[in-house]
C-alpha cells in the first residue's frame, strides 16, 4: 500500500493541473485545495479527506474505520454529544444530504455543504471538520450507544447481492488485504470494541500529514485560506507514524473457476475476468493515453454486446465490459452478463466468443470512429458545461483524483491535450492495448446466483473448455443508416401567447391545433436544454395491470420502427442528445435533454421516437425475463414486501400502487403489448415544455415545424375509482429468506395533492417526525440505521394520500418498535410540535427550496409539466418559499390531531422466516 503521500499528483507528473485550484501546505503537513465556484449560489462544499480506510486496520480493528466515521458525529471538542446534527439543521443543512461521510478501503471522507458562504458560517463549518480531524472525544457511553446503530446498518445492508459480492471478492482477491478488510468489519469486533481500540486507529491515521481539506463554493478564496490556516495549523498528530500495511499479492494463476449458489439473488451472473498485480504509477500523459485507448476498446465491446442482445437468440438480458484497477494494486478486465439459470452455458459461450473475436480479429474502423466521435464530443461538452458543475461534484472529483494519484485538469486543458491524441489513434493502437488487458496468466470464470449446479466448478470448467475448442469467426457488423428519416408535416399554423409572467420568466404559447408550448429560459445551466412532451392518460389507459411497467421498458430499449436502439446510438454518436420514455400515473411522457447546439437533433430524435414508436419482440422477451427475475428476488426479500404487498394493501389492491400482481404481469403477451404501444401517439392535449438556455425564436420554429400540424382532440380525463384506505388494519407478511431483518411501515390516511398549502404542511410534518424517529429509534435505542418518514399525496385519486414511517429492524423487535412509533405519534398529538424542532425541520427545507428554484428540473417537472391541465402549478413558485417560512407550529398541531390518530393508521410488517 501507498500512504502518507506528501506531494500533489501534478508534482510527480508531466501533466499540468487546473490553474483555478488553489493549493496549500500547512506546516503540520496538512494539505488543502480551494476553488471558487458559484453553482449553486451561496453554497459551499467542505470535504475532509482522511487517506485511510479499512485496509489500514489491524486484525483487532476490523470495522473500526467505519465505526470511527459514525463517532465523529457523537461528541468533539467544540460540539458536545447530541449537538452536532441539531447544529446542522439549525443553519439549514440536511443531515444525510448536506452533512455526511463515507468509508472506503483507503479513504474516509467527511462532507458538509453549507447553505451560506459567509465567513462566520464558513469558519463554523471548518471548525466541525477540524474537530473530526483531531478533536473527537470518543466517550465510552457514546461508543456503546452507536454500536447498536452500526449493527443496524450492517443488518440493513445485508442482502443476497452483498453476500455474493463478499464471496466473489474473497475468491478473486485472495492473497491481498481486500477480502480481509471488508468495510463493515467483523461483528464480534463491532460488538466488543471499546474506546482504546477506536482511539488507537484514530491517533495512528487521523494525522495532519494524512489528510487533505477541500473547499469549493461561493467564497472569497483569500479569506477561506486565512480561515483554514487559523483552524487547522495547530492540529498535531498523536504518537508515532504507523507502518504502512502490506497489501499482498494475488494468489491465483491460470484458469480458475468460481461458483456461488445464492437462490435469493433470483438471477445468474456469468463473467470472464483477467486479474493481475499492479505497481502504483504516477500520472502521466502516457498513462492517460493508455487509459483512453482501453476506454475505447471497452466502448466497442459494449457496442457489440448491445447488438447481440437485440438478436432473437440472445441468451442474456444485460451485459457489459469493465476494466480498471482496485486501489492501484490490482488490475482487472471483465466481460460479464446476467441471465436466467437455464441459459448460463449459452451465455458463457457467447461471452467467450465475443472476447475471442476481438482478441483474434480486432475491431472495425467505423467502431473506432464512433467511439472517437463520442469521446471528442464529450471533451467539447465538458468545456461547455464546466461552469455548471455543482460545488460538491467538483469537491468529490478533486478528492477522487488525489486519492488515485491523478492530476485534475480543467475541461479545456483536457480537451486541448488529449483531443489531438485521440484523433491520431489507429485501430492497431486500440487493439494492442485491448490485448494487454488479457495478456496475463490469469483467467477467472465465474457463475454466481440462482442456478443450481450439481458439479459446481467442475461443470463450469467443462463448459468453458468446450467453448475454447469452438472455431471463431469474425464479428459481423456494418455501419447503419441515416437520420432523420421521417417526413415532417410542413405547417404555418398560427399561434398565440396565452400566458406570460415576467416575474416567473414563464411563457405559454398555444398553437391553433391545440399544441401547448411552455417556455422558461434560464441561465442556471449554461448551454443546456431540457424538454418534455406530454400527452394522454398514462397508466389509466393500460389494458391490464402491469402493461405500463412492461411497455415503458420495452419502448426505451426498442429504438424506433426503422432503427434499433444500438443503430440509433451509432447514428447519433457525437451528439449530446439523451431521450427516455415514461408512463406516468395519468400521462405519457417523452423527456429529453441536450446541449443548446444539438437542439435540432434533439427535436428530430423526439419526433422520430414519438411518431415511429415501436415495441420489438426480442426486447419484450428480454424485459419479461428481467421482470420475472425481479419478482423472484423481491419475493425473497423483506424490503421487497413493501412494493409487492404493503403498498397495494394501503391502496385496497389498486395495481397502480406498488407493483401489480406477478401472475397478472407474466400473462402479458407480445401481440397485445405491441398493439397498445402502437396507439401511444399524441392525439390529444399535446403539451411540450422547454426549460434552459435556448433561443426563443428557434424553439418556436422547431416546435411549429414538428408538432403544430397534428390533428388533436380535447383532453378527456377518465373517471377513476376512489381508493379505500385500510384504516385500523394490519398486514403481516412472512418472507422466506435467510437475511435477518424485518421491515415496518406505519401509514396514516391524509388527503390528495391539490390543496397545495396543506400538502406542503404534510411535507414539513414528515420532516419533524423523521427527526423524532432519528433521536429515539436511532440515537437513543440504536434500533435502526436510517428511519424514514415521508408524505405522499395522489394527484389522480381524490382524497387519497398518506403520511408514513418506514424502518428496518432486528427480527423479534417488530412489536416493540411499532409501539414506539405510535407512542411518538401520541406524544405529538398530546403535546404538539415544539418550536425548536419545527425550525430544525424548516431550515433544511428552505435551503433545498432555494436550490430548487435555481434548478431546471424543478421548473420543468414541478411547475410546467401538465400545467396546461393544472394551471395553478404556475403560481406555486411565487408562494413556495414564503409559505414554508411561515408555517406555524399550531398549523402542524392541527394536522397531527386530525390525521395522526390510531384509527386512521394502517400497519404493514414484513419479517423473515426460514425456508
Amino acid at each position: 500500500m501507498t500512504c502518507f503521500q506528501e506531494k500533489w499528483p501534478y508534482e510527480l507528473s508531466d501533466i499540468s493541473p487546473d490553474p483555478e485550484l488553489i493549493r496549500g501546505h500547512l506546516e503540520n503537513g496538512m494539505r488543502y485545495i480551494i476553488k471558487e465556484n458559484h453553482e449553486p449560489e451561496k453554497r459551499v462544499a467542505l470535504y475532509l479527506d482522511v487517506q485511510a480506510g479499512s485496509l489500514n486496520e489491524k486484525e483487532n480493528q476490523r470495522g473500526i474505520a467505519h465505526f470511527l466515521e459514525h463517532m465523529m458525529f457523537n461528541g468533539s471538542l467544540h460540539f458536545p454529544p447530541g449537538s452536532l446534527v441539531s447544529y446542522f439543521q439549525e443553519i439549514g443543512m440536511n443531515y444525510g444530504g448536506d452533512a455526511n461521510a463515507h468509508t472506503g478501503y483507503s479513504e474516509t471522507v467527511y462532507n458538509l455543504v453549507l447553505p451560506d458562504g459567509r465567513i462566520q458560517d464558513l469558519e463554523k463549518g471548518l471548525l466541525v471538520l477540524a474537530d473530526y480531524a483531531r478533536g473527537a472525544l470518543l466517550p465510552e457511553n457514546e461508543i456503546n450507544r452507536e454500536r447498536g446503530v452500526i449493527l443496524a446498518e450492517k443488518r440493513a445492508r445485508d442482502s443476497a447481492l452483498y453476500r455474493t459480492h463478499i464471496a466473489s471478492t474473497s475468491f478473486a482477491f485472495r492473497g491481498t488485504r481486500i477480502p480481509e478488510r471488508t468495510i463493515i468489519g467483523k461483528e464480534e469486533i463491532l460488538k466488543t470494541a471499546g474506546r482504546s481500540v477506536l482511539k488507537s486507529y484514530y491517533d495512528s491515521w487521523y494525522r495532519p500529514e494524512n489528510m487533505v481539506l477541500v473547499v469549493v463554493g461561493d467564497i472569497d478564496p483569500g479569506k477561506a485560506r486565512q480561515s483554514i490556516e487559523k483552524l487547522f495549523s495547530s492540529l498535531r498528530a498523536a504518537g508515532k507514524k504507523p507502518v504502512c500495511p502490506d497489501f499482498g499479492h494475488l494468489q491465483h494463476r491460470g484458469d480458475e473457476f468460481f461458483y456461488y449458489y445464492e437462490p435469493e439473488l433470483a438471477k445468474t451472473n456469468v463473467s470472464i475476468e483477467s486479474l493481475w498485480d499492479k505497481t502504483p504509477r504516477n500520472d502521466s500523459i502516457a498513462l492517460e493515453t493508455q487509459e483512453i485507448k482501453r476506454f475505447i476498446a471497452a466502448m466497442i465491446i459494449r457496442y457489440r454486446l448491445q447488438k447481440i442482445l437485440e438478436k432473437p437468440d440472445a441468451p442474456y438480458t444485460g451485459a457489459g465490459f469493465y476494466y480498471g484497477d482496485l486501489e492501484g494494486r490490482i488490475g482487472y478486465g471483465s466481460i460479464s452478463a446476467q441471465t436466467d439459470g437455464s441459459h448460463w452455458r449459452e451465455t458463457l459461450a457467447l461471452l467467450n466468443k465475443t472476447l475471442r473475436q476481438a482478441l483474434q480479429f480486432g475491431f472495425y474502423e467505423h467502431e473506432l470512429e464512433r467511439a472517437r466521435k463520442e469521446i471528442l464530443a464529450g471533451f467539447d461538452a465538458a468545456v461547455l458545461q464546466e461552469k455548471n458543475e455543482d460545488s460538491r461534484f467538483i469537491a468529490r472529483k478533486i478528492i477522487r483524483h488525489i486519492n488515485s494519484n491523478r492530476v485534475l485538469q480543467s475541461a479545456e486543458q483536457e480537451r486541448d491535450l488529449f483531443g489531438p491524441i485521440v484523433k491520431d489513434f489507429s485501430l492497431s493502437d486500440i487493439y494492442q492495448e485491448f490485448k494487454k488487458i488479457w495478456d496475463h496468466d490469469s483467467r477467472l470464470i465465474s457463475v454466481t446466483g440462482d442456478v443450481k449446479l450439481e458439479k459446481g466448478k467442475k461443470e463450469i470448467k467443462a463448459v468453458y473448455q468446450d467453448c475454447l475448442k469452438q472455431p471463431i469467426t469474425i464479428f459481423k457488423d456494418n455501419k447503419k443508416g441515416e437520420f432523420p428519416y421521417l417526413e415532417t408535416p410542413e405547417s404555418t399554423t398560427p399561434f398565440k401567447q396565452v400566458f406570460n409572467s415576467p416575474e416567473l420568466g414563464v411563457e405559454v404559447i398555444r398553437f391553433e391545433n391545440g399544441t401547448v408550448l411552455n417556455l422558461k429560459k434560464t441561465d442556471f445551466r449554461k448551454n443546456e436544454i431540457q424538454v418534455t412532451v406530454s400527452f394522454g392518460t398514462g397508466e389509466l389507459d393500460e389494458p391490464q395491470p402491469g402493461m405500463s411497467m412492461i411497455a415503458e421498458d420495452v419502448i426505451n430499449e426498442s429504438g424506433t420502427g426503422k432503427f434499433s436502439k444500438s443503430e440509433l446510438n451509432e447514428i447519433l454518436a457525437g451528439s449530446t442528445v439523451e431521450l427516455g420514455f415514461s408512463i406516468q400515473e395519468s400521462s405519457f411522457l417523452w423527456q429529453g435533454s441536450s446541449l443548446t447546439k444539438d437542439f435540432d437533433v434533439l427535436l428530430e430524435s423526439i419526433y422520430s421516437h414519438v411518431f415511429d414508436i415501436t415495441a420489438r419482440k426480442t426486447v419484450f422477451e428480454s424485459v419479461m425475463i428481467d421482470v420475472e427475475q425481479m419478482y423472484k428476488k423481491l419475493e425473497q426479500d423483506v424490503d421487497g414486501a413493501v412494493p409487492l404487498k404493503i403498498l397495494p394493501f394501503l391502496a385496497n389492491g389498486n395495481p397502480h400502487f406498488g407493483l401489480p400482481p406477478r401472475e397478472s404481469v407474466l400473462k402479458i403477451d407480445f401481440p397485445e403489448l405491441s398493439a397498445w404501444v402502437n396507439t401511444l401517439i399524441p392525439e390529444n392535449d399535446l403539451e411540450i415544455s422547454i426549460v434552459g438556455d435556448f433561443d426563443r425564436k428557434e424553439v418556436i420554429k422547431g416546435i411549429r415545424k414538428y408538432f403544430s400540424g397534428l390533428k388533436l382532440f380535447p383532453h378527456n380525463t377518465p373517471e377513476v375509482e376512489r381508493i379505500s384506505f385500510p384504516k385500523g388494519k394490519k398486514k403481516e407478511i412472512k418472507v422466506q429468506t435467510s437475511i435477518g431483518k424485518s421491515v415496518i411501515l406505519v401509514a396514516w390516511l391524509t388527503e390528495d395533492f391539490w390543496e397545495i398549502s396543506r400538502t406542503r404542511k404534510f411535507h414539513l410534518l414528515a420532516s419533524v417526525i423523521e427527526d423524532r424517529l432519528r433521536k429515539v429509534l436511532r440515537e437513543k435505542m440504536g434500533a435502526t440505521y436510517s428511519p424514514e418518514a415521508f408524505s405522499t399525496n395522489s394527484r389522480t385519486y381524490r382524497d387519497y394520500g398518506f403520511l408514513a414511517v418506514h424502518v428496518t429492524v432486528e427480527p423479534g423487535r417488530e412489536e416493540m418498535i411499532e409501539k414506539e412509533i405510535f407512542r411518538i405519534a401520541k406524544e405529538l398529538r398530546d403535546n404538539g410540535v415544539t418550536d425548536e424542532e419545527l425550525e430544525r425541520a424548516r431550515k433544511p427545507l428552505l435551503t433545498s427550496i432555494r436550490d430548487s428554484l435555481e434548478n431546471n428540473s424543478y421548473w420543468l417537472y414541478s411547475v410546467l409539466l401538465r400545467s396546461s391541465i393544472h394551471r395553478e402549478q404556475l403560481d406555486w413558485p411565487l408562494t413556495i418559499e414564503n409559505e414554508y417560512a411561515n408555517i406555524k407550529k399550531e398549523e402542524l398541531d392541527i394536522l397531527v390531531k386530525k390525521y395522526l390518530t390510531e384509527g386512521r393508521a394502517a400497519v404493514g410488517v414484513a419479517r423473515p422466516v426460514e425456508k
